[in-house]
């Protein structure tokens, strides 16, 4: 499998070819990303990482979060874009 780098972040080539998975903005601060889509926030809060009270989501990325908490970069993509597509249908 080939990877590919965004953000500082390696991605696998499904990744990268896929334009739901492009279309999130891993540039925004996770203030931002939480507002629009939800669902990462309750991720985060599942697993004990409470980003929507921090001040410090003015300012991280989602690349910082997954760094700073060692999150699958992957798998949380995989979790936002399937609960926006279900919440579509």
């Amino acid at each position: 499998m080939e990877l590919y780098t965004k953000g500082g972040i390696l991605f696998p080539e499904f990744y990268m070819m896929t334009p739901q998975y492009n279309q999130i903005d891993i540039k925004k601060n996770i203030a931002q990303l939480i507002q629009e889509y939800p669902r990462l926030g309750q991720i985060l809060t599942e697993r004990g990482i409470d980003c929507a009270a921090c001040l410090a989501a003015q300012i991280d990325t989602l690349p910082d979060v997954v760094r700073r908490y060692n999150l699958d970069m992957n798998w949380l993509l995989e979790q936002i874009h399937s609960s926006t597509h279900h919440q579509g249908s």
